[in-house]
């Protein structure tokens, strides 16, 4: 479930490589030196609130950062009454709450999937069981609600079980409030689950699912449930790896192209904005706010705000705050 990839390398504004015209930039806010952990050739961590946060290799256990006092947390996870625990996903709410997404086999050998809330000091606050659905990745909007997409299995899981939604709202107290987006509206390319390799970006005041099987975008307010809903239209060869949503809702990605199917019309490492009145990548300038670096991806927002993480031969990782304008 948890997607690992190396660091994009930026070759931004080559001039062997002329990039399609961007519609708008990125203007740089500001930038912190994130050096303390390595995260190259882990799972691609997350950021919202101040906090930035991720599974180790192993996904034994979970880590949490905070932007400016460094390390916070690192810990595995600990289900009562079972034994072989992953953990799959983690997010921090604006609260300060950690979630964690896990898995585990119980007393008579059955795979279960669970939810699980902790205080930043590590301890525990509740567990949710949430089998048959086990979550992906997850994700908090400031109101308190848990977000988590994922899927469900039979219950010999042999297969996945048909017509279920893919996506689910939690409230404070571990609750489902609803579950909504149904596999059968998404509709895959070439097959498989919906939600495998998709992301789902968290912001104040939205959730939002991109499948990049399903090539669909779904825009979700804690109060108004689905906001808006399409299809994309990405360019030939690239694959969708990270992305944002910002808090008045505006939908942001980057990743990679297979081959060289980017030359002669984008940069190496391209930023889009989804154009939610046609499902459009549309491209944002980026090599004013984001320089050339030898690793650079997309962790997440803040307020209007993309936050990146880069890092360069010879020069700390930082993390770099930049809005698109």
């Amino acid at each position: 479930m948890t997607q690992f990839v190396p660091f994009l390398v930026i070759a931004v504004g080559l001039a062997s490589v002329p990039a399609r015209t961007a519609a708008q930039s990125l203007a740089p806010s500001r930038s912190k030196i994130f050096s303390h952990r390595d995260v190259r050739g882990k799972p691609i961590p997350g950021y919202q609130a101040g906090y930035v946060f991720g599974v180790n290799a192993s996904m034994s256990a979970f880590w949490v950062d905070h932007e400016v006092k460094g390390p916070v947390l690192e810990q595995a996870i600990d289900l009562p009454n079972s034994f072989r625990q992953s953990v799959g996903a983690v997010a921090v709410s604006f609260d300060e709450r950690i979630a964690v997404g896990a898995g585990a086999a119980d007393k008579e050998g059955r795979l279960v999937s669970a939810l699980a809330w902790f205080k930043m000091d590590g301890s525990l606050i509740r567990i949710v069981r949430t089998s048959p659905f086990a979550a992906a990745k997850i994700g908090f909007t400031v109101d308190g609600s848990l977000w988590a997409i994922g899927m469900e299995l039979l219950d010999d899981k042999s297969d996945y079980k048909p017509g279920h939604d893919v996506m689910r709202q939690y409230g404070t107290d571990g609750s489902l409030i609803r579950s909504i987006v149904p596999w059968s509206s998404l509709a895959t390319v070439g097959g498989g689950h919906p939600v495998e390799g998709g992301l789902l970006l968290t912001s104040r005041n939205y959730a939002a699912l991109i499948s990049t099987r399903a090539k669909t975008w779904t825009l979700v307010s804690p109060q108004q449930g689905i906001v808006s809903a399409g299809s994309l239209q990405t360019p030939q060869g690239f694959e969708i790896i990270c992305g944002g949503v910002t808090d008045s809702g505006r939908l942001f990605v980057d990743g990679q192209w297979s081959n060289d199917a980017w030359q002669g019309q984008y940069p190496h490492s391209p930023v889009f904005e989804i154009a939610t009145d046609s499902g459009a990548l549309e491209l944002v300038e980026a090599a004013s706010a984001l320089p050339i670096e030898e690793g650079l991806m997309m962790l997440g927002s803040e307020g209007e705000n993309l936050v990146f993480h880069a890092r360069a031969w010879g020069k700390d990782s930082r993390l770099i705050w930049a809005r698109a304008r």
